[in-house]
């Protein structure tokens, strides 16, 4: 009886996005009997997880973290002024 029940538990699942969530969700369900699938629009995973290098104008380049959706200038002031003087040590 164990096999009948195992069938019917089993899910077809679909995570879309594959950001933080999507991959925590893909990591949760990798050892279960479901059928997950996850689908991505971009051609790389990570969702709004994301570095890119800036490049100063004195040829440092700097690591930057994209990854959070709001950046304003009461929250992340020092941010800012990193980015607005690339050619100091932040």
């Amino acid at each position: 009886m164990p096999e009948i029940r195992s069938a019917i538990m089993s899910k077809r699942v679909a995570i879309v996005g594959s950001g933080c969530s999507g991959i925590g969700a893909l990591w949760a369900l990798k050892s279960t009997d479901h059928e997950v699938h996850l689908f991505e629009a971009e051609s790389r995973l990570g969702g709004h997880t994301n570095t890119v290098i800036f490049n100063g104008s004195n040829g440092n380049e700097t690591q930057v973290d994209t990854g959070f959706i709001v950046m304003n200038t009461a929250t992340y002031r020092q941010s800012f002024q990193c980015v607005d003087s690339a050619t100091q040590n932040c």
